[in-house]
């Protein structure tokens, strides 16, 4: 017991410390050692992207928060969206609420995602299914909002919030060729189709696992890309 208590210890200072777990423990906010806001993923997905990311390069998030701002810090050119008023007050970003229409030009684009299927919702817990994303009819026009820019426009598009396999299969049309698309929460099998439809387009996948701020447990975070050229 005495050696197991070490090594916490030990663990505590020499990792959790330093890279502020017990500080957004504390605060209950998503932040480094230094109070500074982070994203809500693993630590390694962060500390990668830091050393890649350019200030002229341009990002778009689906879902905003303190990665908003930790982006902001990064980047000069950020677009984030959020269907919550909370977290779009909070972070700055653009607010889309619920809305089960959709323009007809974009309808137009996204007619094939829904005549494949791709819309299925694997859970049937709607409370659930809600609050993990699943939901694409109510959350159209927050998905289609990426395509109101050019394609190849975006080097970044995070995937975080609504109508995640949507805003994947859109992401995937538009993205730049060499571009990487970061999508949260990717241990959860709810969002394989996402996963599905963009190996089929050619993206490979590059997992980081481990802990992430405020919780006690280990989640993923993966990278979609087709190219290496920003790795």
């Amino acid at each position: 017991m005495g050696i197991l208590l070490s090594h916490i210890t030990n663990l505590t200072k020499s990792y959790l410390r330093p890279i502020g777990w017990l500080r957004s423990c504390k605060s209950k906010s998503s932040v480094d050692a230094a109070g500074h806001p982070i994203p809500w993923w693993p630590y390694a997905a962060t500390e990668y992207l830091e050393k890649i990311v350019r200030t002229d390069h341009r990002v778009f998030e689906f879902g905003s928060g303190n990665s908003t701002l930790w982006w902001k810090s990064l980047s000069s050119n950020v677009i984030s969206i959020d269907h919550d008023p909370d977290w779009n007050k909070t972070a700055g970003s653009k607010l889309i609420e619920q809305d089960e229409t959709c323009n007809s030009q974009h309808y137009a684009i996204l007619q094939p995602f829904f005549e494949a299927g791709l819309d299925k919702i694997l859970i049937k817990n709607v409370a659930r299914s809600w609050r993990a994303g699943l939901r694409t009819h109510e959350f159209k026009s927050y998905a289609a909002e990426l395509l109101n820019y050019p394609k190849n426009h975006f080097d970044f598009i995070v995937i975080d919030g609504m109508a995640r396999v949507l805003c994947a299969w859109i992401a995937a049309k538009v993205i730049k060729e060499d571009g990487i698309i970061i999508m949260d929460d990717t241990e959860r099998n709810m969002y394989q189709l996402a996963y599905e439809y963009l190996a089929g387009c050619g993206f490979k996948r590059i997992d980081f696992i481990g802990i992430k701020p405020i919780v006690p447990h280990k989640s993923c975070t993966s990278i979609f890309l087709k190219k290496l050229t920003m790795l």
